[in-house]
């Protein structure tokens, strides 16, 4: 095919005179030109395309440089939060166990005085047990200051009911001396 337009090109070169081929020739050399022109643009593209392309690559490497940064610094963040979690939940549940043994100590203690009350005429009063082994009046008005300050209202665990039963004790067994 390119042998058959070469003869008809050649064919009609022949039959030009010489402006027609003085203007062929002028057009040819501005196409030539134009494809120079657009071969440098392309190869400006190129280049220009290419340290794009480099300058991409780079920042791809350093975001994801970041990327892998903030990852671990995020990785380490979890472990510290894990850690300080689990160091929460054990002072959480050794203060539930200690809740326990403080209440199981009340409960115990609260029986403990539970037995020591009697009920006399439809009047809960204390047991003389409270006041059992005191002889004389300085020993009777010592332990019922030494009561009166385990069981005071104004006290943490104080009761302002065993504190009137003490002293109403301590006035009957107080007349007796």
């Amino acid at each position: 095919m390119e042998r058959a337009d070469e003869y008809l090109l050649d064919q009609n070169l022949n039959t030009m005179d010489e402006e027609q081929l003085k203007a062929l020739r002028h057009f040819l050399f501005e196409e030539r030109i134009a494809l120079i022109n657009e071969r440098r643009a392309q190869e400006e593209f190129y280049e220009k395309f290419m340290d794009e392309r480099i300058s991409f690559r780079e920042e791809m490497k350093q975001l994801n440089s970041k990327v892998l940064q903030e990852r671990k610094r995020l990785k380490d963040e979890q472990a510290f939060f894990d850690k300080k979690l689990a160091i929460l939940q054990n002072g959480f549940a050794s203060l539930e166990m200690d809740r326990k043994a403080f209440q199981r100590e009340k409960d115990a203690y609260e029986k403990k005085i539970e037995g020591l009350k009697t009920e006399i005429r439809g009047e809960t009063v204390v047991s003389s047990g409270l006041f059992a082994g005191v002889g004389s009046y300085l020993a009777l008005r010592k332990r019922y200051k030494e009561l009166l300050r385990i069981f005071h209202p104004d006290n943490l665990d104080g009761d302002n009911n065993m504190s009137l039963l003490i002293k109403e004790e301590y006035e009957k067994i107080r007349e007796k001396f």
